[in-house]
């Protein structure tokens, strides 16, 4: 393995780390768990074997392709979910309060242009895809070691 391709590795095994570690923080969340019960039902709720978060949590050596990117997938389909509630309780509080105080109404437009800015940007990273690209038919696995 080259240097430069090793280097790629660690790179896209860092970013599939921070990417985990989101997945599971979203899912403590929702569930009110704490973070090692979070591993076991992120995995069980995205289908990916039980050990696969506190892997990348814990010992990250590699991780398959074919995993990294439903990791990338997830990921973006949980920031979507997040800007469609941002969006939601920005016409909320402009039903309510915006209306009659003029500093919120300022407010929430800046949220909203900001809203609408994520949602433009998350359409433009999904139109490019993965880093990673696919072996011939055969499944990839990254690996970070020396």
């Amino acid at each position: 393995m080259t240097r430069k391709s090793l280097q790629d590795c660690k790179k896209s095994l860092q970013a599939a780390q921070v990417l985990a570690d989101r997945v599971v923080e979203s899912e403590a969340r929702r569930t009110g768990e704490g973070t090692v019960e979070a591993l076991s039902s992120a995995a069980s709720r995205f289908g990916f074997p039980r050990s696969f978060f506190w892997a990348l949590r814990y010992r990250p050596r590699d991780i398959k392709t074919e995993w990294f990117e439903r990791l990338l997938a997830i990921y973006a389909q949980l920031v979507e979910d997040e800007i469609r509630r941002l969006e939601q309780d920005i016409l909320f509080v402009k039903a309510t309060v915006g209306k009659t105080n003029a500093v919120a109404k300022a407010r929430l437009d800046e949220a909203e242009a900001l809203v609408v800015e994520a949602r433009h940007k998350l359409r433009e990273d999904d139109g490019r895809g993965s880093s990673v690209e696919r072996g011939s038919g055969r499944e990839q696995v990254l690996h970070a070691s020396a």
